[in-house]
């Protein structure tokens, strides 16, 4: 393979290296690089089969209260027809 012969000899450009000044910026952009926020909305994640209301409802009971006796009421299919 004549390109390998002069592989020893050929010059090569060497990986440009970065020197960190600003640590704390650098740290925080490490931790937000890894990070994602997901918002996921009662319509869009039906609750489990098996949840229940939760103890710490405090007069009225929330949405996400009201689905799993919804469930329990009439039914999954139920449930999805009326919640959309």
């Amino acid at each position: 393979m004549p390109f390998k012969g002069n592989a020893a000899r050929r010059h090569h450009i060497p990986k440009q290296r970065y020197r960190v000044r600003n640590w704390q910026k650098y740290d925080a952009a490490l931790r937000a690089r890894g990070s994602l926020t997901v918002w996921f909305s009662d319509e869009a994640v039906p609750p489990r089969s098996t949840a229940v209301p939760s103890d710490s409802a405090q007069s009225d009971p929330t949405p996400r209260d009201r689905h799993p006796q919804a469930i329990a009421d009439g039914g999954r299919r139920a449930w999805q027809a009326t919640s959309g």
